[in-house]
């Protein structure tokens, strides 16, 4: 049982390391451009993920933080290069707040992943929240909190 939780943790604290290292990192080209409302910043968000394209997830954050975009980039492929496939099953938007340039998004997502060592898939329910800011006009993520699955 504990490997089990262990397994899950380990989900879910990937989950939340993109979130992570994409907020320490500046934006790109994607990022300057960002989205014309919040909830379609966080569905790229989850498009880029599932795809572990992980230079999309970084683009998609404010340019206000401080390491450098390539090793925010190094960092989560080394770390999801473990995982075979990730897999976004259903993923719903609860709009908490949205202002002129500021908004808060809750999430909740089915997941299906499966490493390379492990024997077989796993699905995992996850919660997360999303805060975002609009820059010159677009949406960017500016942080995230949560993403610790539900043992049900």
């Amino acid at each position: 049982m504990r490997i089990w939780a262990r397994a899950m943790l380990v989900v879910s604290l990937a989950a939340l390391l993109g979130s992570a290292l994409a907020a320490c990192g500046g934006g790109s080209s994607l990022g300057a451009a960002g989205y014309s409302n919040p909830e379609d910043a966080v569905k790229a968000y989850f498009d880029a993920y599932e795809a572990k394209d992980y230079t999309g997830v970084v683009d998609l954050f404010t340019e206000a933080q401080d390491t450098p975009k390539n090793e925010m980039i190094d960092g989560a492929n080394e770390d999801w290069s473990q995982y075979e496939f990730i897999e976004i099953l259903d993923l719903e938007l609860d709009t908490v707040f949205i202002s002129d340039d500021e908004a808060t998004i809750d999430v909740l997502w089915d997941e299906r992943c499966r490493m390379y060592t492990w024997d077989q898939a796993e699905e995992f329910r996850i919660t997360g929240t999303f805060y975002l800011k609009k820059e010159n006009g677009k949406w960017l993520i500016q942080d995230t909190a949560g993403g610790l699955p539900w043992w049900t």
